[in-house]
C-alpha cells in the first residue's frame, strides 16, 4: 500500500530509515538476571507455567494472498488456521525434539514451536525490559545441542531446548550480535558485531574465547570457509572483506557507491564468495569476490512509487535472505522512497536474482493483524523447505507483542501466529528435517506501555 508522507521529502525519509536498520547500540555486556530472580513486573504479561500462548489469542483466518494476486487466487472463504493455543503435547524422548513443556535455565531468551510456529511454550525466566537474544545455533554433530547468544553470554542446552546453562561470558565492551560455526570444524566458533571493528573465536565449542581486535570494518554478517577455519570473509558497512588465512593480511573491496553503506547481507550456500547484499540508499547488489565485481538487482525497484507515481529516488534495503537449501530462493525487504511517498514491501526472486516480484506489502491485512514493516524487518527461511518463509514482526503498539507470519509458498500467502511477553526476533533455528520443530530468539527491547489491559510504568 503507497502511502502519502506529508512532513518528510524522499531523501529525508531515505536517511532515516538508514538509521533504523539496525538497532541501538547497547551497553557493553549488562550483567544478566539470574534464572531464579524476577524481573520487574510492569511490562511483560507472564504466560502461565505450562501454558503455550498468549491467554488471549485467538483463531485466524486462513491466508492472506498478497495484494497484487489477481482475485481467483484467493483461497476458499471462512477456511479456518488451527488456534495458537491448540498446541501438540510433549511426547516420549526423541532426538531432537524437546520433551518438555517449557524452557528454563537461561536469561528468558529461547522458545520453540512444536508445530511448525503455530505456537510457542514459554520460557519460565521472563526477559528483561531490555534485552537481546542475538543468536542461535544447532551442532550439526548432535541434534539436541543448542547454543544461545544473549547479551554477551553464551548458554547451552544439551536436551533440544529444555534446559539451558550459562556455559561462557564473552568478551566485554563488545555487543556481540552475530555467531558463525566453521563448517568444517563446528568446535571453531566466531563471534562478531555490527557495533565494533572486532571479532572473538573459540576453538572449544564456545567454552573459552579469545578477542581478535582490528578488523577492517564492523560486521554485517560473516562466513567461514570449510576447509580452513581462519578463511573469513565478511560483509561490512563500506564494503567486503576477507582474509585466507589467520596470519593473512585483509584485502577490502569497497562499495562501488560513496556514501552507500552495506545493512544486511547473506552469503549464497555452496559459492563461496558469492553474496546478496542490502544498501541503504541504492538497493540490493550481488558480489563476487573471484571477480571482485558488484552487480546491482532487481531493476524493478526502481519503477515509479505511488499514486501519482512519483521516481524512486532511493532503495533502502532494510533485510536481505537466501534460503540455505537453494542459492536461487532470494529475498528482500526494501524501502522504496519516492519525493513525498515511499512503499515498504518483500520481494522475491526463485531465479537466483534474474527476476523479481513483489511478495508483501506494509498494512496487507492478515486474518485479525495487519503487516507492518519497519527499519528492523527481519525475514528468515527454512534450511529444510526454502518455500518456508516466516516474517516476524513486534511492536509495543494495538496491544499486542510479536506476531509471527508464516508461508509455506514463499510468502505468496501468510498465516499468523499470536504471540506476547517479547517484543523482537533476531533469530530463528530449525530442528531436524522432517519435524515441525523451530526455535525463535527473543528479545524485549521495548516495554509494552499501551498494550489492552496491561500494567502501565509508574
Amino acid at each position: 500500500m503507497n502511502k502519502p508522507i506529508p512532513l518528510l521529502g524522499g531523501l529525508a525519509l531515505a536517511a532515516f530509515a538508514a538509521l533504523t536498520v539496525a538497532p541501538p547500540a547497547l551497553p557493553a555486556q549488562t550483567p544478566e538476571p539470574s534464572p531464579e530472580a524476577t524481573a520487574e513486573p510492569l511490562y511483560l504479561p507472564l504466560l502461565r507455567l505450562g501454558a503455550w500462548t498468549s491467554p488471549d489469542a485467538s483463531p485466524t483466518t486462513a491466508a492472506s494472498p498478497r495484494p497484487s494476486d489477481p482475485p481467483g487466487t484467493l483461497p476458499p472463504p471462512g477456511t479456518a488456521t488451527p488456534s495458537p493455543t491448540a498446541s501438540p503435547e510433549p511426547g516420549a524422548a526423541t532426538p531432537g525434539i524437546p520433551a518438555c513443556r517449557d524452557t528454563r535455565g537461561d536469561a528468558g531468551g529461547l522458545r520453540f514451536s512444536l508445530d511448525g510456529g503455530r505456537s510457542l511454550a514459554p520460557n519460565r525466566q521472563r526477559l528483561a525490559s531490555l534485552a537481546y537474544t542475538w543468536a542461535l545455533l544447532r551442532d550439526p554433530r548432535d541434534p539436541d545441542l543448542i547454543l544461545e547468544l544473549h547479551e554477551g553470554r553464551l548458554y547451552r542446552s544439551l536436551d533440544a531446548g529444555c534446559s539451558l546453562s550459562l556455559l561462557s561470558t564473552l568478551p566485554a565492551g563488545v555487543t556481540w550480535d552475530r555467531l558463525a560455526r566453521a563448517p568444517g570444524r563446528p568446535d571453531f566458533l566466531v563471534a562478531s558485531s555490527v557495533f565494533a571493528h572486532a571479532a572473538a573465536w573459540s576453538e572449544d565449542g564456545g567454552a573459552t574465547w579469545t578477542l581478535e581486535p582490528g578488523l577492517p570494518d564492523d560486521v554485517v554478517n560473516l562466513a567461514i570457509a570449510a576447509d580452513d577455519p581462519w578463511h573469513w570473509a565478511f560483509a561490512g558497512r563500506q564494503g567486503m572483506a576477507e582474509r585466507s588465512g589467520r596470519e593473512a593480511r585483509w584485502s577490502v573491496t569497497p562499495l562501488p557507491v560513496d556514501g552507500d553503506n552495506i545493512v544486511s547481507a547473506a552469503p549464497l550456500p555452496g559459492a563461496w564468495g558469492r553474496w546478496l547484499l542490502g544498501s541503504n540508499f541504492h538497493g540490493p547488489y550481488h558480489f563476487d569476490a573471484a571477480t571482485g565485481e558488484w552487480r546491482a538487482v532487481a531493476p524493478e525497484l526502481k519503477e515509479p512509487v505511488g499514486q501519482p507515481p512519483e521516481p524512486v529516488l532511493a532503495v533502502v534495503t532494510v533485510w536481505v535472505a537466501v534460503a540455505p537449501g537453494d542459492a536461487d530462493v532470494q529475498f528482500v525487504v526494501v524501502n522504496r522512497v519516492g519525493r513525498a511517498q515511499a512503499q515498504r514491501a518483500v520481494w522475491a526472486s526463485s531465479d537466483g536474482g534474474a527476476s523479481w516480484r513483489e511478495r508483501v506489502v506494509d498494512d496487507q491485512a492478515v486474518g485479525d493483524r495487519r503487516v507492518t514493516l519497519t527499519g528492523g524487518t527481519r525475514l528468515f527461511v527454512s534450511p529444510h523447505d526454502p518455500r518456508s518463509v516466516f516474517l516476524p514482526f513486534g511492536t509495543y503498539f494495538d496491544g499486542y507483542g510479536t506476531d509471527l507470519f508464516r508461508s509455506a509458498d514463499g510468502l505468496a500467502t501468510l498465516e499468523v501466529s499470536h504471540f506476547d511477553g517479547f517484543y523482537e526476533i533476531m533469530d530463528m533455528a530449525w530442528g531436524p528435517a522432517g519435524s515441525q520443530l523451530l526455535y525463535v530468539a527473543a528479545s524485549s527491547d521495548r516495554p509494552s506501555l499501551r498494550r489492552r489491559g496491561g500494567a502501565k510504568a509508574d
